[in-house]
């Protein structure tokens, strides 16, 4: 079954709710991040590997088992999503706006079709909180 992503427009983006929870875009971040980095880009790269069981993790390369090793990279990508998000909003620029809203929809739906959107919640909530 194919599920379409809903249409994220720049008016509606703050009043998003995810399975009626509030949207996550009102949290602020305690997790500093390089701004030269794209972790969308790297969560993607890890999520493309991991699916070819070709994903390693840690200096000792150990092969990542689990859909939850992607996590980390999963809450970096969103937080820096998120950013732009909001320069954008600030800012007034209405297509970085949905460039970056298309990312954040591709994120969720990742998560989502490896099942750890919950586990990315509570994983956010301790960076954030």
């Amino acid at each position: 079954m194919i599920v379409k992503a809903p249409i994220i427009t720049f008016e509606t983006l703050k009043a998003i709710t995810i399975n009626n929870e509030p949207s996550p875009f009102n949290h602020t971040q305690r997790l500093q991040l390089d701004s030269t980095m794209n972790y969308f880009a790297i969560f993607q790269r890890d999520l493309y590997s991991f699916n070819n069981n070709a994903l390693y993790i840690g200096r000792d390369f150990t092969p990542a088992n689990h859909p939850k090793d992607l996590i980390p990279q999963a809450v970096k990508a969103f937080i820096q999503i998120q950013s732009r998000i909001q320069d954008a909003q600030s800012k007034g620029l209405h297509g970085a706006h949905l460039r970056a809203a298309e990312d954040y929809q591709s994120l969720w739906n990742s998560l989502g079709d490896l099942g750890i959107q919950q586990t990315f919640r509570s994983a956010l909530k301790m960076v954030c909180l």
